[in-house]
């Protein structure tokens, strides 16, 4: 034994053969399973990575289900806002168009004459004339005709509405074609003054007395035309307001019910004609002072 000692003592190969046939084995295996669990590892991580994955993905799913409603909701938030806003452009320019368009319609009405009546104090009776291509002298003589066919009743007014027929059409004359018609020496001035609005009328009483109601634009001229025209005024108006021409051309200053007016008067005293702007607007021409009085007040019940 001793002698097998010594001799394996004495004989390092055969030990290091037995050592290698021992130790081999083991590193093997230590590869091995160093190997094993290096892989395991690395599966382990790449199942981690794989999972992790997985799940981002499963999260940017449930994202995009909601997302999708949520652009599908604002695509339609948004259609619904431009096609508002396109509505109220819509109506907006229909609004700008139509007011234009109803402009001009109103401005050109403007300029024609009304072919209602446009008077300034209301009648128990109204009488149309036709004037059409007729003078000063036939229209006297038609206002004569259709008062005699009217009956004398106290405190009653009688209007007579002038018109024109233009073709089928009936239209009322203005203030200033009426003037131009019954008148011959009224100043341009005045008759631009005045509006279309006018009532031609009578009162009345014992018998009718005439009045003219006059619509004013432009009060300044108005006045300066009426004391331009006094001079004529009487002669101009005969047998419309003035029955009787006064021999006298001056017109006086008279203060009636707080207003102020223009009398002229016969040679005997007697007013054959007054004239007064009753307010900025209207102008007031009568044949008699008592005839001014009630028409005054009429007028200021309308009011």
């Amino acid at each position: 034994m001793e002698t097998d000692k010594n001799k394996n003592q004495n004989n390092p190969s055969a030990t290091d053969e037995n050592y290698y046939r021992i130790v081999k084995p083991l590193k093997t295996y230590e590869r091995d399973t160093a190997e094993f669990l290096r892989e395991r590892g690395a599966s382990q991580v790449d199942i981690r990575l794989q999972e992790e994955q997985r799940r981002r993905e499963e999260i940017k799913k449930q994202e995009s289900k909601f997302e999708k409603p949520a652009k599908a909701e604002s695509l339609v938030f948004k259609k619904l806002a431009l096609a508002t806003v396109i509505l109220l452009l819509s109506f907006l320019s229909i609004f700008i168009v139509s007011g234009i368009f109803r402009r001009d319609i109103d401005e050109e009405l403007a300029k024609r004459p009304s072919l209602k009546a446009e008077v300034l104090i209301k009648g128990d009776d109204i009488q149309n004339i036709d004037t059409t291509g007729k003078n000063r002298k036939e229209i006297l003589e038609i206002v004569e005709s259709q008062l005699q066919n009217i009956s004398v009743v106290k405190s009653r007014i009688v209007v007579i509405y002038p018109i024109e027929k233009e073709t089928d059409i009936e239209r009322a004359l203005s203030a200033e074609e009426f003037l131009i018609k019954i008148t011959s020496s009224a100043p341009g001035y005045l008759l631009r003054a005045v509006g279309p609005k006018m009532t031609f009328g009578y009162y009345t009483k014992e018998k009718f007395i005439p009045f003219l109601l006059l619509e004013v634009n432009s009060p300044g001229n108005a006045y300066a035309g009426m004391l331009d025209w006094e001079k004529n005024m009487a002669s101009d108006l005969s047998g419309f307001i003035v029955k009787t021409i006064s021999d006298r051309r001056l017109f006086d200053d008279f203060i009636l019910m707080g207003k102020d007016l223009r009398i002229l008067r016969d040679f005997d005293g007697t007013v054959v004609l007054a004239y007064s702007f009753i307010d900025d607007k209207t102008l007031l021409i009568t044949g008699e002072i008592e005839t001014f009085k009630e028409i005054l007040d009429k007028y200021l019940l309308t009011k």
